[in-house]
């Protein structure tokens, strides 16, 4: 029997799929062995479900895990070629990992610098919870407004990121 994984981990594993893909495609550089892997990887994690403690650095945790299971994928002996251990090692050690952390902690001050209308209406619209429509109805305010109010913002979140991790 399947173990049953709490909707928040449900969704913290989703919204990593691409990011996962992306850090296992770059060690095997083959899209169909990269799917495979994902595959057996988004297996492990979600047996090993247990043993993540929210709070804690997700990606890290199933970067670890993926990691892992392309050095299984490497000792089988149908292997196809895929990059040498040590290179895998090498891109392992990497801080590319970091860089979204930094800017996941750059976002998050500068959501903080955002007026609480303004950080609102951001909140409410990328959490997957209201549309522009939606908004627009709810604040009384054209749906073209609020796009150009959310334009606005964007572009000011994303100078205020550079600048941090410029900073940094």
């Amino acid at each position: 029997m399947a173990k049953e994984v709490s909707d928040e981990f449900s969704a913290l594993l989703t919204a990593s799929q691409p990011r996962i893909y992306g850090f296992i495609f770059k060690r095997v550089v083959n899209h169909d062995l990269a799917k495979e892997i994902l595959q057996d990887t988004n297996l492990v994690i979600c047996k090993k479900a247990d043993d993540y403690q929210p709070g804690t650095n997700f990606i890290a945790w199933v970067f670890r895990i993926a990691h892992f299971q392309i050095l299984s994928q490497r000792q089988k002996a149908n292997s196809r070629p895929m990059l040498s251990d040590q290179t895998i090692e090498l891109l392992s050690d990497t801080k590319e990992e970091n860089i979204f952390d930094d800017k996941l902690s750059a976002l998050n001050t500068c959501l903080q610098d955002l007026s609480t209308d303004n950080r609102q209406l951001i909140m409410k619209r990328y959490s997957g919870k209201f549309s522009v429509q939606q908004y627009a109805q709810e604040s009384g305010k054209r749906e073209n407004a609020v796009s150009k109010i959310l334009h606005k913002i964007r572009h000011s979140l994303s100078k205020c990121i550079k600048l941090k991790l410029a900073e940094a």
